[in-house]
Order: structure tokens, then sequence, then C-alpha cells
């Protein structure tokens, strides 16, 4: 049975300059737990932290907190700051938050060692190039400004030699390797042969304002006596044939480089060692770019080059040449990463699709044969603000790595997402240089393969702020996956305030892989649904209960009976129902608002209906259910009864309590502080074949007089109905009921709500009414959309009954693909 991690929080380092790099660091062969190497571009800071646990010595890495589940944890806060190789601790009194609880700090606390100050670093790795025991740190510096903007002289390749029993504040001592502007990402490894170990290079791109040339991957073997003094080699410019003398490094020859590929990949954001063929096989690559995914690897005397996926497809319209808004158009993939499940290692590959893009998403294959199937795309998420889902680089994804969080045998993936950026109408950025605080477009995402064949994933929501890149390992010493994370903070990018370091301890106890006919999402359901053409039969699934109704999911194959009593509400979600053989009710309703529709049996009677004769059918079905204990309506959002029916055990997933929480404890909710305005998340409905989005759905309740405030939905794309669960002020006059308040073509009510401009209407709703559509449609009624790509609505909102009784309005609310064919 799968279950959700747990983990508890702290906070490794904090007051830092920047934050972008992050890695697991051994300083010598023998440490009982790993420490980590981190750097940011703004600072060029590259420093050390030192696990207390690394010599088996101190008693615990413990965050001071209880054991939390995810989405509701704690996260925590200890500084390690150096001058000079130094370490100094944070005061007692700076205290971070981490989603909705406050943190304590990491003990005993981690040492912080400065062993460079270089100019825009950007990748480090660890090798023992010496071979006395201990780990060297080896660094890509000299980035520039950003990929675009480059430094030509500059993607300067070097390591740091570890100062060994002298311990980690003495000088680590720097060697050069070698070069290629905008140097971006490392790995080590035995690639070709396993004499002795390689490393392996990647620039972002080929040189300043080029995202059209190939970008080199290039392997550098070490000399036979690398800690040697190196004599003195001019190195030319990659881009300009200049030679120029190293100042800064002085003398000295560059390493044996061999180009595995400088012909194929474009952007390539990502790279990735993985050894396929067994502890005493090759090491190979997955190589993210905007070609997509690709593994590459040495045989038969050459390197092999195999392709995955193409990742997010090229639109029409977009090029290579495009340096702005962001990094210009982009498309292929940001960052992948191969997952094992079983024996295979191979079994999916993860990615971000594409540079530092919007998309997570899985690739499988029907056969587990490492090579000669094709993969199939699955989309699992789509993230980001209307100006990020442009495909511009502007995030918020940015790392995708797999490893077995749950100690299944099974690889989970985890992404990582700096945050949210958009943009105005002239695609400048807009709101605060420096972000803070959380967001769903920010944090560590996990998601577990349940089912490979038909690409199910279920996911949770590790953290809610930014992640730049994150690193799996036993950092608490307990034998656990623990995470350990870096805020994103670089200048021309994304800017996140406070950066730090983050510690993940993972208690989850290792669980057994389940079967799939449903699945867990973050907090809510995930309902995977049939097309309705591909079903012989009725099949449903019952999702939760309430406000004294049970909803559940049915499909219906085309021209299927469907059982109607007259108390039943019959709201489809796809396709359409045929009523009495005359009348069709469809997912987005009937005519528009301040038009509404009545989910029941109009006339109180039994009704009969049949699926669409084509599509077949979708519906969500609301049924009343007798509570003497608790009738309503409601005075409180507490008192409204909900009860959790959504059964996943048979997948191994254990469903979460849903409950309504305060708006202003959310994270959105600053506007609604003291205001009796309660939110509950649902459930996602997306088909099975595809992982096509059809809806979302959640509930809302709202206090006598409340108002849900005026909103256009321009920062998200959806066609949102909402039907009434319980009438606030059942008895009262029309334009005192709770309801709908829009636009229309009519004049409007006398007793508008304070604020709403002339020209609106009300449409007050019964139980199991539901208003019609606000979205703005065109002559032919198709949705019209903005430039970003959002449905376009007026303002509107829900706005509260009188209630003179102090009852509560209670509602359910779908949002439904903005460009799905319903």
């Amino acid at each position: 049975m799968v279950k959700a991690p747990q983990f508890t929080t702290g906070t490794i380092q904090r007051q830092r300059d920047d934050g972008y790099w992050i890695d697991k660091f051994q300083y010598h062969e023998g440490d009982q737990a790993p420490g980590l190497i981190v750097s940011g571009l703004n600072s060029g800071k590259v420093q050390y932290l030192e696990n207390p646990l690394r010599t088996g010595t101190s008693s615990t890495c413990e965050p001071k907190k209880e054991w939390v589940h995810v989405g509701r944890f704690a996260s925590g806060s200890v500084a390690c700051g150096s001058q000079g190789g130094g370490s100094e601790s944070a005061s007692e009194d700076d205290v971070v938050d981490a989603l909705d609880e406050h943190s304590d700090d990491v003990t005993p606390p981690w040492k912080c060692y400065q062993m460079a100050h270089l100019d825009t670093p950007v990748p480090t790795a660890s090798l023992d190039i010496t071979g006395n025991g201990y780990s060297d740190v080896i660094v890509g510096y000299e980035f520039g400004n950003t990929m675009i903007d480059c430094d030509p002289r500059g993607g300067k390749l070097v390591w740091f030699e570890n100062p060994g029993s002298k311990g980690p504040d003495a000088h680590w001592k720097e060697h050069y390797i070698g070069r290629w502007p905008a140097m971006h990402r490392l790995v080590t490894g035995y690639f070709t042969q396993r004499s002795f170990p390689e490393i392996i290079a990647a620039p972002v791109v080929h040189g300043p304002k080029d995202k059209h040339t190939p970008a080199p991957i290039i392997c550098f073997q070490a000399p036979s006596r690398p800690d040697a003094p190196e004599v003195y080699e001019p190195q030319v410019d990659a881009c300009q044939n200049r030679v120029e003398a190293n100042s800064r490094l002085g003398e000295r020859s560059e390493w044996r480089k061999d180009i595995v590929d400088d012909q194929h990949f474009r952007v390539v954001h990502e790279i990735y060692a993985k050894r396929f063929d067994g502890p005493s096989g090759l090491d190979s690559l997955i190589v993210a770019s905007m070609e997509g995914v690709h593994w590459l690897y040495f045989r038969d005397g050459r390197w092999q080059r195999e392709h995955i996926t193409t990742g997010e497809p090229r639109k029409i319209g977009q090029r290579a040449d495009t340096f702005s808004p962001g990094a210009g158009d982009m498309w292929g993939s940001g960052s992948a990463d191969a997952g094992r499940i079983g024996s295979n290692p191979f079994a999916y590959v993860a990615s971000i699709d594409p540079f530092h893009g919007p998309k997570v998403c899985a690739y499988t294959r029907s056969g587990r044969e490492l090579e000669g199937n094709l993969w199939k795309r699955h989309v699992l998420d789509v993230y980001g603000t209307p100006a990020q889902k442009r495909l511009w680089g502007d995030g918020p994804g940015h790392q995708v790595i797999c490893a077995d969080i749950d100690g299944d045998g099974d690889d989970e993936f985890l992404v990582s997402l700096f945050g949210p950026l958009d943009r105005d109408n002239e695609d400048k950025p807009t709101g605060n240089a420096l972000q803070s605080g959380e967001n769903p477009n920010k944090g560590i995402i996990c998601y577990k393969a349940i089912d490979l064949d038909k690409g199910i994933f279920a996911k949770w929501h590790i953290a809610t702020r930014s992640s730049a890149r994150c690193t799996v390992g036993n950092f608490a010493g307990s034998g656990a996956a623990d995470i350990a994370s870096i805020s994103y903070n670089v200048e021309h990018y994304y800017q996140e305030l406070d950066p730090k370091v983050t510690l993940y301890k993972n208690h989850l106890i290792p669980s057994f892989k389940p079967q799939i006919t449903g699945s867990l999402w973050s907090d809510e359901g995930m309902v995977y649904l049939p097309r309705p053409t591909s079903v012989t039969h009725f099949e449903a699934k019952v999702l939760i209960e309430v406000a004294n109704f049970a909803i559940s999911v049915e499909v219906y194959p085309p021209k299927e009976s469907i059982h109607a009593p007259k108390e039943d509400g019959i709201k489809p979600i796809y396709g359409s129902v045929v009523i009495n053989n005359c009348e069709t009710r469809a997912p987005l309703g009937g005519p528009p608002f301040p038009a509404k529709e009545d989910l029941s049996a109009h006339d109180g009677k039994r009704t009969v209906m049949k699926a669409d004769s084509e599509k077949g059918a979708i519906i969500l079905r609301l049924t009343p259910i007798q509570k003497p204990h608790s009738p309503g309506p409601w005075k409180k959002a507490v008192d409204v009864p909900v009860r959790n029916v959504f059964d996943i055990s048979e997948q191994g997933l254990t469903f979460p309590d849903l409950s309504f929480t305060r708006g202003d404890d959310l994270c959105w909710g600053a506007a609604f502080k003291g205001v009796d305005f309660y939110n509950m998340t649902g459930f996602h409905f997306r088909f099975l074949d595809d992982k096509q989005n059809i809806a979302h759905m959640q509930f809302w309740t709202a206090g006598p007089n409340v108002d849900a405030r005026l909103h256009d939905h321009s920062d998200n794309a959806f066609k949102e109905l909402h039907t009434c669960l319980s009438q606030g002020t059942p008895n009262g006059p029309r334009d005192e009921m709770g309801g709908m308040w829009a636009p229309v073509s009519t004049s409007c009510p006398p007793c508008r709500p304070k604020g709403y401009p002339r020209g609106y209407g009300h449409c007050p709703l019964k139980p199991l009414e539901e208003h019609g559509r606000i979205w703005h449609e065109d002559d032919s009624g198709q949705a019209v959309y903005r430039r970003n790509n959002t449905v376009s609505y007026p303002p509107h909102a829900w706005h509260a009954g009188t209630a003179p009784e102090g009852y509560i309005d209670v509602w359910m609310a779908l949002e439904f693909d903005a460009w799905l064919d319903l």
C-alpha cells in the first residue's frame, strides 16, 4: 500500500546572497553522512556545508518538530555563513515560515566553509581526482549575465583540491581543466572505459546570442598526475578565435578532451550520468535539450545516440533566433532523468518541458526492454502563470531528478519549481523583483508511478517555497532518502527573497506497489476516466459527501440509459445527456448568464435520460442524503457535513480527509482577512488514455452578505460554472438570496452590492441550480480568449444573501478545460 511521504523540515543555511546550485558531497569516502556543495551566480561564493553527522560523532540531525504529513509540515532555519573558510550560526530570532507552520533550526547546525569566490559559477561536481580518498570539487564559472549574454571568454572549468586531513577550513588549491563559453552542467563517471574516471561538461548554448548552433558535449580525461604543476598553453576563444592568457589561473594546460557530440543538441539545460548495465558497466548520459530527450552511450568504440522524445513540440512561428522575452522561444526539454521500476533501471523518463518550462511529463513504453520501443508522452501537470506558459524560459520548472523516495525499490521523481513570473501586455515582467512566500508554482513536487502502462502517477507537494534544484541523500543518517534544496535567486532570471538551503528529513516507511483505478494529486483526488466510447457498460465511482449530497462520477457509453430519480442532480462533464428524448443537457450548460439550469428533474418527476449517441457521457451525480443530526442549512462552515468516501486503497493510496479551510489561511487569501469565506479542494478529472484534463471540482462557503470579490480569471485558463448546494437565505425574496453577480445586457437590479458597477445582474440559486455561462463568447457561441490564452471573463463574483437567520451559502465549482471540445 502506498503511503504519503512524511517529512520534517529544517533550514540548514539562511541569509544567503543568492541561490542556484546544490549537490550532495562526500568529503571523505569514510563519511557517515554526506554534506552539500552550494553556490550562486550573484555572489560567486562556492561553499561546502558540512553535515554534523559526517564523522558519525554528532547525536542527530533532527529538526526540532513533530512529524507532519506532506502539505502541512514545518520548515526550519539555521544559517551558516562563511568568511575566509570560517563558520557562524544564525541569530535565534530569525525564524522563517514554510507552508503554514513555523520552523526550527536543524540541530546540530551545519558548518559552512567557503572554498572559492568566483565570477558567476554555475555547475559543480565531485570526484576523487587525486585518488587519496578525499573528494575534490569541480566547478564551471564565468558564465556571464545570462545564457543569451554569456561571457565569450568564460566558461572556465577548474577543480579544487580537497585539503584532506587539514580540514575543510584549510586552503582548497585550484587547478585548471578547460573551458567553453556558457559552461552549464557537469557529470563524472566511467563513460568510455573503466580504467580512470572522466568528466563530461555541457555548455547550455554554443556562445552568446546563439541558440541555433549545437552546443558541444565535451569529455575530459585527467592527466596521469592531475595535481602536478601545470604548463602554459594559450587558450583560444571558442567563439571569436582570440588567443587569451588566463590571468586568474596563471599558466596551465588543458586536460585532454574529446567531443561526445557537437552536431545535435541546442540549449542543453541538463545532463545526468546513468549506469544501466550494472555495476561493472559503463556510465551513459541522459541529455535534455531543445531537441528533446536523448540517451547517449559509448559502444563499439564510438558514442551512440538514441532519441527518446522531442519533448514539447515546436509550434508554428517559433524561432531559434529569438532572445526575448525571457530567453525567447523554447521547445524540447529542459530537464530529464530516467527512473527505475523493479529490475528495469530505464523504466520511464521524467521531464520538464521545455527549457525553464511549465510542463511536467512522463515518458513510458509498453515493453520494458532497454532499447527498441517507442516512448509515449504523458503530460502530468502544467504549472506557471500565463506568461510562463508562453514558453519563453520564464519557468517555473527547473529540475527533475529520479530517486527511490519511499524505499520500495522503485524510483519516484522530484520536480523543483522556482516560482511564478508574469508579464504585462508589453511582455515586461510584472510584480516585485524579489518574490517571497508560498505559491503553487514553487517548491518540490514528488510523483510516484502507479501504473506505467497507463501512465498513471500519484503526486505530493512536498514544499511550496522556491526550489532551484534539489539533491537526495542520507543526510539525517537514518538510511532514508532525505532531500536538500536551495532557493532560486539569480539576477536577470528569478529572485527569491531570503534564499536558503533546506533539509527535508524523510520518515516514510517503505510500502508495496498498488494497482490503479484512481489516484491522489497533492491534497486532492485524481480521477482518470475512460472515454465513454471505449466502455461497453456503465461504470461509476463514489467521490465525496458534501452538504448532504453524495457525489459520484459515472461513465456511460453512447446511447446508454441513465437512471435518474427526480431528486438527483445530473451534471454532464463530458458528452451530453438527452432528457425525455427532447432536451439536451451539456457540460457548459444552457443559455448564458443570468439564466440558470436545474440539475434535478424540472417537473419533479422521474426523468428518462440517455447518453449522447456519439460521444456517450460522463456525469456527476448529486444524490440527496438524509442527515437527521445535521439537516442544514448551516451557520458555520465547520458544521457542513463532509464525508470522504473516495476509495483508492486498491492502488495502495490513502485519501486525506478533505475539509473546509478559511480563505485567509490559504496562500491567496490575504484579502479575505476575517471574512467568513471558506474553500475545500476536491477532485481533478482526466481521460485515462492521454491524461487530457477535463475539469476540476472544488467547494466554497460564504457567510451572510459575504462578497467573494469581483475577479476575471486573467491568471488561469478554464470555463467555470457554479452549482448551489445550500442556500443561506432559503425563504428570502429573490434579490436577497445568495448567488452569482455578473454583467448582463439588461438593466441591473436596484439593490446591487456596494462597489458593483451598473449593468450587473444577479442570478440567485437554490440547491442543484447552476448559473449560465459568464465568459465572453463570439457570435457563433465560441469562447473568446485573451492574448495570454486565458478565457476572457468580465469581472464577476458570488455574493452571499442577507441570511437573516445567519445561514451560509454552500456551492460547488466546476472548472472545465479551456480548450477541450466537451
